[in-house]
């Protein structure tokens, strides 16, 4: 996140001071003539107390421990005030109310023509009536608020009105609606489904019952022990007479009476099981009679514990109306900062140049050598040749780019008061000028037709040379070729210790990145505030793609917003 400094804020401050001072001062009158309109409204207001009631209490429909009494589960006191909260802003209560008072008393601006988007005679009266009171109930919870007092067992209600006995009457209507719909709320009678599993557990027992009876009908069982005596009895005769005597009709009987001993056996074990479904819903009966003696008693102790809430302060009004001005006034103060505030970031997002040198070098990540205001001397100057003369640390310069990314951003006059002023102590200073503004025949016409650079060279002064680089455009095949060419450029060095170049801009040509890629540095030339940040960040990115060393940032037509007396204090 790019860090914001103190000065940068002054510059946006003092550069767009009427525009900010406007939005405040407009805002903050619309909102005084707003704060005209509104009428006085008188505040109606009561105070309920809530205590811990039955109500608030969960018992489990079957306890853990029929001989302990704690089983219940009470509720939580967020929960508490949660649940009656939740009633006094049930929307049907709201309408209840409206409807009790009438429309036409408590919101009579509702019912006349004209209220409603929609074309009345297209929709039925019943329709028309349920869209009125559901506006009615809009404009009733604006004004309907519910205050619950911190660390203690209060709520407190409040309804605003222009009418003083309309505010008390609806309120006192809320709270008698209130407390009957917290009864039917609360009141959770189990005796219903208590009865219902009575009923049913009484169904299963009958049918387990008859199961039972039709099994030993049909299966003709009188007693197990019985018949297993009496076909084992048999079969024991029938076996001493086998001993004795080898008769084949014998030994069939024998067989018989023991396959019946074994369906015996079988029909036993199913009878044990019809038996345990009779137990099963035996016991699911007695408790279910339990339960709905249980339910009984408990909706008969509901009934007489619906009491806890209770209203410690019946609705009431102050003498005096409402007066909402002075509360419209700071709400606007509020309004009006912050539009402010809104404009302000409005204004920085669709302001894309750049405004300071700190933002310029945040975002390209690049240092400003200097800033120019309109003339291009003096100290802006001095410190833009020690800023180039910095980056000598590493390695003598010998070719310097001057570049820029639209057109009329100053480049070349900046490389021309740069070049004068180091013609001043330093000879052997060539200017190649870039742009096509001159008619003499360029470095690369020259090489073409008589392979000679100095016929193209004028003697400025006895330390500056100038010369165009290209002015005939049919030639700029061979101006790609010269760029390249190292020997070309080995040969001017040797004539020439320092070549300064004012490069087309990225818009005019691309050949100005490539004459920066040969160079020892170059330097990137905006203009305050109008260049595009995008289009500076892209330029700089194309030149370290190209291989070009970027020494740095010139801001041109730099604005001083900041008193002086201000900014010499930063």
């Amino acid at each position: 996140m790019n860090r914001i400094s103190k000065r940068d804020i002054l510059i946006f401050f003092y550069k767009y001071r009427r525009r900010l001072l406007m939005t405040f001062a407009i805002t903050l009158l619309a909102v005084f003539a707003i704060s005209l309109i509104p009428t006085p409204r008188y505040k109606a207001s009561a105070v309920l107390i809530v205590r811990l009631g039955s109500e608030y209490v969960y018992r489990p429909e079957i306890a853990t421990d029929k001989h302990n009494s704690d089983s219940a589960i009470p509720f939580n006191q967020n929960q508490i005030f949660k649940s009656e909260v939740a009633i006094l802003n049930s929307l049907d209560l709201h309408s209840q109310v409206i409807q009790d008072i009438k429309i036409e008393n408590i919101y009579p601006k509702i019912l006349q023509t004209g209220t409603f988007s929609f074309v009345e005679s297209d929709i039925t009266p019943q329709e028309k009536q349920r869209r009125q009171i559901a506006a009615a109930v809009e404009l009733f919870e604006k004004r309907f608020d519910i205050l619950l007092e911190k660390d203690s067992a209060v709520i407190r209600l409040t309804f605003e009105h222009k009418s003083a006995d309309i505010a008390v009457t609806a309120l006192q209507k809320l709270l008698d609606l209130y407390m009957e719909k917290r009864r039917e709320v609360y009141f959770d009678s189990r005796l219903s489904l208590a009865e219902k599993e009575n009923k049913d557990s009484e169904t299963s027992l009958k049918n387990a019952h008859l199961a039972l009876e039709d099994f030993k009908r049909k299966n003709k069982i009188y007693s197990f022990a019985d018949q297993r005596l009496q076909l084992l009895a048999r079969k024991d005769a029938a076996e001493e007479k086998a001993t004795v005597l080898n008769n084949p009709g014998l030994n069939a009987k024998i067989a018989e009476y023991r396959g019946k001993l074994e369906k015996l056996d079988a029909l036993e074990k199913e009878y044990s099981k019809l038996q345990k479904e009779v137990e099963i819903a035996n016991n699911l009966y007695s408790l279910a009679s339990h339960k709905l003696k249980e339910s009984q008693a408990f909706d008969e102790l509901q009934k007489n514990n619906l009491s806890s809430v209770r209203i410690i302060q019946s609705p009431t009004i102050p003498e005096k109306a409402k007066d909402l001005q002075a509360i419209i006034m700071l709400l606007g103060l509020f309004i009006a900062l912050i539009t402010t505030f809104i404009t302000a970031a409005i204004t920085q997002f669709l302001s894309n140049g750049f405004t300071s040198t700190g933002e310029a070098e945040q975002i390209t990540g690049l240092p400003v050598l200097t800033t120019f205001t309109q003339e291009f001397a003096g100290k802006e100057l001095k410190r833009l040749i020690h800023g180039i003369n910095l980056q000598m640390l590493d390695k003598p310069l010998n070719i310097i780019t001057f570049i820029s990314a639209r057109h009329a951003e100053g480049s070349t006059q900046i490389a021309d008061a740069y070049a004068t002023a180091i013609a001043e102590i330093t000879p052997g200073i060539l200017l190649i000028d870039c742009t096509k503004n001159t008619f003499t025949s360029g470095i690369v016409d020259q090489m073409l037709t008589s392979n000679s650079v100095q016929t193209a060279i004028t003697k400025r002064s006895d330390n500056l040379s100038v010369a165009s680089w290209l002015t005939e455009e049919k030639n700029h095949a061979h101006a790609i070729e010269l760029i390249h060419n190292q020997d070309f450029w080995q040969d001017l060095s040797e004539n020439f210790p320092l070549i300064i170049i004012k490069a087309e801009n990225v818009n005019q040509s691309f050949d100005g990145v490539a004459l920066a890629a040969k160079s020892d540095i170059s330097v990137v030339v905006i203009e305050a505030e109008k260049t595009p940040q995008a289009v500076v960040k892209n330029l700089c990115d194309l030149l370290n793609t190209a291989g070009a060393r970027v020494a740095g940032i010139v801001i041109n037509k730099q604005k001083h917003y900041i008193p002086d007396k201000i900014y010499n204090k930063l």
